[in-house]
């Protein structure tokens, strides 16, 4: 599972920083994109990639944590670029 805003403050090239984050992690069973700002890049990465993941789109961490009861013992969880709410 990886829960992500996507890469902030990337520049000219953050949409592009956002395809290919969304194409890196669309092995993992379940993306959670975190806020609006890159989720469209993220979401187009993952398509990309035919990602066969459970993706949920949530307005802040603490909503998104509530996915993560869907994790079972042994299985991953990485947080990316936690960021305050402000950058959601």
């Amino acid at each position: 599972m990886v829960a992500t805003p996507g890469i902030i403050e990337g520049g000219k090239n953050e949409k592009l920083l956002n395809f290919k984050l969304g194409e890196m992690i669309s092995f993992c069973d379940f993306v959670i994109i975190i806020g609006e700002h890159n989720k469209q890049a993220i979401l187009n990465g993952l398509k990309n990639k035919h990602s066969k993941a459970q993706i949920f789109t949530c307005k802040t961490i603490e909503i998104a944590k509530q996915h993560f009861k869907l994790l079972n013992t042994n299985d991953n969880l990485l947080l990316l670029n936690d960021l305050p709410d402000d950058y959601s």
